[in-house]
């Protein structure tokens, strides 16, 4: 994904910062691992978060919104197979903190009863390697600046950034 600025959740992401977007052969007992990031996007606001094999032969795309979609987040949980090894591209209005946290940050989406909220993305396999080395290509277009990458969770982004 084109990003602007990326920081670990936690004290436990902060560990893995330098392979953030490195997924690991399973293993057993890892204990997940979140980043919270601001995307990039293109001039008509769209981004796109991507996924592949380290062959660079299969993968998925997320395109998406940044207006109604303005963060990503990034959940790796790498452990063995049989205990649940996923990662998850995750656009979203805020970070997975407590309901709390994010409303006091100003992320909290407030719907009133009968009220709806569109959010556009479009999810894209990526079966051919040209499909994957064309988002590829499609993502540093978009990487305009280098990423701002914090070493450790952000004040304000997570209640672990509080502490830091």
């Amino acid at each position: 994904a084109p990003l602007k600025r990326l920081a670990p959740r936690d004290a436990r992401a902060a560990e893995g910062i330098d392979k953030w977007n490195v997924c690991e052969a399973p293993e057993s007992g890892f204990s997940e691992q979140v980043y919270y990031a601001q995307p990039l996007c293109d001039p008509k606001g769209w981004t796109e978060a991507m996924l592949c094999n380290a062959q660079e032969s299969l993968g998925y795309s997320v395109h998406f919104d940044r207006s109604t979609l303005p963060v990503v987040n990034f959940w790796k949980n790498t452990a063995a197979i049989e205990d649940g090894y996923v990662l998850g591209i995750e656009p979203a209005t805020g970070f997975p903190n407590t309901r709390s946290f994010e409303e006091h940050q100003g992320r909290l989406v407030h719907l009133q009863g009968g009220q709806s909220l569109d959010f556009h993305l479009k999810l894209e396999p990526l079966v051919t390697k040209q499909q994957v080395a064309s988002s590829i290509d499609r993502i540093a277009k978009l990487q305009t600046t280098p990423c701002q990458i914090d070493r450790q969770p952000v004040p304000g982004w997570s209640p672990a950034g509080q502490l830091s």
